[in-house]
């Protein structure tokens, strides 16, 4: 890999972004994956740090807050982005993007 970054599109239905209060890109590391496991997203995901440390291969890149969703996002920039580390993208790994939305229910995300 040459660069350690990607740049992506996201986009978003116009009637799903008043639905939201933010947005998560959501980064699974697929190449870290030994054995089959399960497709499904789970739904206590971390910071890129804490996963890490926890030998998760799901974490989240950044946080957009309403209205704030930008129209191309660039995955490994290392900048932060709603408190979370935009890690650099490791050589020889596989990786699968989900965008998902955070609501608030009350006032627990």
């Amino acid at each position: 890999m040459r660069n350690a970054s990607l740049s992506f599109e996201l986009l978003i239905l116009p009637h799903c972004l008043l639905s939201f209060r933010a947005h998560q890109v959501i980064v699974e590391m697929v190449g870290k994956v030994s054995k089959r496991e399960a497709n499904s997203v789970p739904d206590d995901i971390f910071g890129y740090k804490e996963a890490e440390t926890n030998g998760d291969r799901f974490y989240i890149a950044a946080e957009f807050k309403r209205g704030e969703l930008p129209a191309e996002f660039i995955l490994g920039n290392g900048k932060i982005n709603g408190g979370y580390v935009n890690a650099p993208l490791q050589p020889e790994t596989r990786y699968k993007v989900y965008l998902r939305g955070v609501t608030e229910h009350n006032g627990v995300s």
